[in-house]
């Protein structure tokens, strides 16, 4: 973003008579200064404003409105006019959210017209009207979740939001989405890459425009959970009814017999993906650990069985499993262990340690 520049108005006509008006293609301010120019009547509507924090919120209201022209009176002023009007320009385009986000640049004449100033702006964006009526008003971290979870859900490729800071922060913004998959794996097929842009960059309030990657088409995406769905219903109902303790062993058993258990690693784009998701293990039947896992968290769901997938290592390679609660106790299960030779086995922290599994207790039993 460029600097404000202050034109005298001889320089400003002496540019413009030799075609010399490169200054107004960047995205910076030209400013001309008329003073004690008699008075002019202009078709456009007035906005009159006799504070400073009335000229900008006439600045954004004008921004709002998509409005590419305007005039806003400076009368009965309680400031210095010659000043203010590029000072507030500056802080709608450069600190207040809805200018850093849509306006290219602001061009301003300021005339003074005996006892009172007007503004002449003309602003051109970058945003269109729709993509300014489309930010979503967030308050509190829990609209914040309830808002992007939507939006994954429904397959969406972009959502803006707008709220203070401290709840549209980045770290946040992208635990959501892997933490409501883990949570709900037959809502969304596979939870999205996340690319955030901040307006500002930093600041008390600002808009966070995130855009959602799923790596396929919607259609293609309504199909795939579809399917998921069913084939994970299909293995509800070959279970059938049991004890809590009969199911636990009958899902991992279930899975170990039909999943082809592949490596950790998995790309961050492509169908390759799907092998670290409840699709890759009950669709495709070949997953990686966390894919078994969050599937196994799927069946326990559709059982009514509490279930919670946790993420750690096992022999220093990134491992996922699942805690399942029986009666009033927690009990870890690693589906992929289950075998033939080796029945479901129901561990104890202490049981897992021994074992070689290590995982971030406080962050398990905080969820």
């Amino acid at each position: 973003m460029g600097k404000i520049k202050l034109l005298a108005w001889p320089v400003l006509t002496a540019m413009l008579l030799t075609g010399c008006t490169s200054f107004l293609e960047g995205s910076y301010e030209a400013v001309s200064e008329h003073r004690f120019a008699a008075a002019e009547e202009t078709a456009a509507e007035v906005i009159t404003v006799h504070t400073y924090a009335a000229l900008k919120s006439a600045i954004l209201s004008m921004v709002r409105d998509h409005a590419s022209s305007g005039v806003i009176r400076l009368q009965n002023y309680d400031g210095d006019p010659s000043t203010d009007a590029s000072k507030a320009i500056s802080e709608v385009w450069q600190s207040a959210p809805l200018g850093a986000f849509a306006v290219e640049y602001f061009y301003h004449e300021k005339t003074q017209i005996l006892s009172y100033y007007d503004l002449t702006l003309t602003i051109n964006y970058r945003r269109s009207k729709e993509e300014i009526d489309s930010i979503i008003s967030v308050y509190t971290a829990n609209g914040v979740k309830e808002r992007l979870e939507n939006a994954a859900k429904s397959f969406d490729a972009s959502i803006v939001l707008m709220g203070s800071g401290g709840i549209l922060e980045e770290t946040f913004l992208r635990s959501i989405l892997a933490a409501y998959y883990k949570e709900n794996p037959l809502a969304m097929l596979l939870p999205p890459q996340m690319t955030v842009g901040f307006y500002p960059d930093m600041g008390a309030q600002r808009i966070a425009e995130i855009t959602l990657e799923y790596g396929f088409e919607t259609a293609e995406l309504e199909e795939m959970l579809a399917q998921l769905q069913s084939a994970a219903q299909s293995v509800a109902d070959e279970i059938g009814q049991r004890t809590p303790e009969e199911a636990v062993a009958a899902i991992a058993e279930v899975l170990t017999a039909r999943v082809s258990l592949r490596e950790e690693d998995v790309p961050d784009s492509g169908k390759g993906r799907l092998a670290a998701t409840a699709y890759g293990a009950l669709v495709e039947n070949t997953a990686n650990s966390q894919g078994v896992a969050i599937a196994y968290k799927a069946l326990c769901g559709l059982l009514e069985l509490e279930c919670a997938v946790v993420e750690g290592k096992l022999a220093d390679t990134v491992h996922y499993w699942d805690m399942v609660k029986l009666e009033d106790n927690w009990y870890h299960i690693d589906p992929m262990t289950a075998n033939g030779e080796n029945p479901v086995l129901l561990w104890t922290d202490v049981n897992m340690l021994e074992a070689g599994y290590t995982w971030d207790m406080i962050i398990q039993a905080e969820g």
